[in-house]
């Protein structure tokens, strides 16, 4: 047990709740020993594992088709949309470099390496006003795009019914997410994308999504159809979706194109947005990118808990307590009939309790447990009142009604074996500014050249929010008969 009292304390930031509910289980054991020396207890850090819990209505049932035993190719999905060629130089031969050029002829390669090596069957598909297999390593060029609409809808349905068969062990598709008519754009394959991420074989880990956005040049569109001279300086047009008209460009733009990866593995999934990021690191250290794991939420992660003891006072602070008392075997006994207080700032990975329940839970030894071992919340109901003080979780213990309590709990049991009570304590929660990633300030509600249309709608679609955290802390407190 750490004795270090902990001065500071996190607090959490307001609109950042998840409807998530939390069971953190505490396990205190009461042992048949003397009460030990020491001194009282200060500070209590439990570390512990977070998983996340599913209800059924919130996870849909798995309607993969039977999978293959060897995926069988790697697909690199392609938007050859009109304006998606504005973000190569005008010219061909030109000593100008392409972020994005070389983030696609790159792209390849960190998926191979990834999923199956150099031996893995790569397939290059466009999608414009419709879905086309491409050569494979086609040339970027300007030419390559010249789709009147954007149907990103059919890449994703490619994309998901290839991972679901297990023909596809990966997937990616490169994309403004900018829609050229009224049927596609980021909200309209968020609700595909979102259905999917609500599969059995998505939130059990079978498959990962993540997304990787990089702000990049862009030269605008030349073609004389859409962007006529009148419109044109030294450069081409952009593309205003509100108005579905191009717009003059008047300086080389500076404008988020994204990868949507989806494949086995969290951490492969993340080590190519990373190959991503390095690659465009040395390009320009310049170059604004993001990247996030949407499927994170799906995960088991470590976590801590900090905890001060101590008596309430009037004001609400706490002070010194005398009650409770611990030795350096982390043995602890209540020493007087005295209520304290535990106070604990929220685990490291979440930011803040909104409601809180408590109740105990005997467990025994025995492989055979009877039904009063597994009885919950009617042993020591009148022990434990937990709380929300602003952003910590509070736990007032009754020292008196415990060694009465246990004492009547031993008596009815006629034996002096350990008695070991777990604390389940269940309540909402809020998530970590750190799971999060800003995407807000690439997102518009309007025609901005920079932005992209309801990026921010998107992310909260495909952002993966669990139902419940269970949190387990496997340290122990020890309590001796008085």
């Amino acid at each position: 047990m750490d004795t270090n009292r902990r001065d500071s304390r996190r607090s959490a930031t307001p609109g950042m709740i998840i409807a998530a509910l939390v069971v953190i289980i505490l396990v205190i054991a009461f042992v048949a020993c003397g009460g030990p020396e020491g001194e009282p207890l200060t500070s209590w850090n439990p570390s512990g594992t977070v998983k996340p819990v599913w209800h059924g209505s919130s996870m849909l049932a798995d309607t993969s088709e039977t999978i293959y035993e060897t995926s069988s190719v790697v697909e690199i999905h392609l938007d050859i949309s009109s304006p998606m060629a504005g973000f190569l130089p005008l010219l061909p031969d030109s000593d100008a470099s392409s972020t994005f050029r070389e983030i696609v002829l790159n792209l390849p390669s960190h998926m191979a390496r990834e999923y199956r090596g150099a031996n893995v069957a790569m397939e290059w598909w466009g999608v414009g006003g419709g879905l086309q297999q491409l050569q494979v390593s086609p040339r970027i060029q300007r030419s390559l795009f010249n789709g009147r609409s954007t149907r990103l809808d059919l890449s994703i349905e490619k994309m998901l019914s290839d991972l679901n068969s297990g023909r596809a062990e990966a997937a990616a598709l490169v994309t403004d997410l900018m829609a050229t008519s009224d049927v596609t754009g980021p909200i309209a394959i968020s609700s595909k994308l979102s259905e999917w991420l609500r599969s059995k074989q998505v939130r059990k880990e079978n498959f990962h999504m993540g997304l990787f956005g990089a702000k990049a040049e862009y030269w605008g569109v030349t073609h004389s159809t859409q962007c006529p001279p009148r419109l044109r300086s030294s450069l081409g047009c952009w593309f205003d979706e509100r108005s579905q008209r191009y717009q003059r460009l008047e300086s080389i733009g500076s404008i988020p194109f994204y990868v949507v990866i989806l494949g086995r593995g969290a951490d492969r999934v993340r080590s190519v947005m990373e190959s991503l990021k390095d690659g465009v690191r040395e390009l320009s250290d310049s170059i604004e990118v993001k990247q996030e794991l949407v499927t994170i939420n799906t995960r088991d992660f470590d976590t801590e808990m900090s905890c001060e003891a101590g008596k309430r006072a009037g004001d609400g602070s706490l002070a010194n307590q005398f009650a409770l008392w611990v030795n350096e075997s982390d043995h602890c006994a209540c020493r007087r009939s005295e209520k304290i207080t535990i106070r604990c700032d929220p685990p490291k990975a979440l930011n803040s309790f909104q409601e809180v329940e408590a109740g105990w839970t005997r467990q025994s030894s025995s492989s055979n447990p009877t039904p009063e071992d597994t009885t919950a919340r009617s042993l020591l109901p009148e022990t434990i009142l937990p709380w929300i003080s602003e952003s910590s979780l509070e736990f007032d213990i009754s020292c008196e009604d415990i060694i009465e309590k246990v004492s009547e709990i031993r008596q009815r049991n006629e034996k002096r074996a350990d008695l070991k009570l777990s604390l389940s304590v269940t309540g909402s929660t809020a998530q970590a500014d750190s799971a999060i990633i800003d995407w807000d300030s690439w997102s518009t509600q309007r025609a901005v050249l920079d932005k992209t249309l309801h990026l921010d709608s998107f992310v909260d679609a495909i952002r993966i929010q669990p139902d419940q955290y269970h949190i387990t802390f496997p340290s122990v407190l020890y309590f001796s008969e008085q």
